[in-house]
């Protein structure tokens, strides 16, 4: 019969462990099993208390056990093996994904907008116009793209460098973009282009006649 408890104070742990033969089993199998049990339990023993001193005790029916903390004279010392002790790795930088994207970005470069071209025309037939933005380095986590036309800003700021305008009134008109992160902080602002829109517009004929002469 075997059994194990732990036993300790505020200052450390002890391993307590009680094995007692049992009676009537011999043989290779059950010495070799023995064996192994007893290493495994010194093993335990010596992680469990690490540099507490261990000893071994015999009482009088024969039991054996490991403690830590004995209490009578008995009691014999054992040498345990060294146990190899490493620090914590300490946690990297590079570990991080946010302190690795804030270490590397140190800013924009450059923003541009590269369609639609400065000073184009946008003929009648073409209802909508594509903006594109062009950045470097590219377009970063967490940051995003506030559009604008005439110094107003047309819709939530998005997380790309496109952005399609519908329906562009006639006249000229001067088309922005902003990046900004997600507190709306403006980290970069592209220079403006102006654009040209043609639109048919319907004549009132309704004052218009012509009447024959006199």
């Amino acid at each position: 019969m075997m059994g194990f408890f732990f036993a300790g104070d505020k200052s450390k742990i002890g391993l307590i462990f009680i094995y007692t033969e049992l009676a009537g089993k011999s043989g290779s199998e059950d010495a070799m099993s023995g064996q192994l049990t007893a290493v495994v339990i010194l093993l335990t023993i010596a992680v469990v208390t690490q540099a507490a001193e261990v000893y071994k005790v015999i009482d009088t029916d024969g039991n054996v056990t490991y403690t830590d903390q004995p209490d009578s004279s008995a009691a014999k010392p054992l040498n345990l093996p060294q146990i190899n002790q490493a620090a914590a790795p300490i946690p990297r930088a590079e570990d991080d994904p946010a302190a690795k994207a804030e270490a590397v970005f140190s800013g924009y470069s450059r923003a541009r907008i590269t369609s639609p071209q400065d000073q184009a025309v946008i003929l009648h037939s073409q209802v909508n116009i594509i903006v594109q933005l062009a950045l470097e380095p590219q377009l970063q986590p967490g940051h995003l793209v506030q559009f604008s036309v005439n110094g107003v800003a047309v819709g939530q700021p998005i997380g790309a460098t496109a952005y399609q305008l519908d329906n562009i009134e006639r006249g000229s008109h001067r088309i922005g973009a902003t990046i900004v992160d997600r507190k709306s902080r403006a980290l970069m602002v592209a220079k403006p282009v102006i654009v040209h829109v043609k639109r048919h517009f319907k004549r009132n004929q309704s004052g218009f006649q012509l009447r024959p002469k006199k």
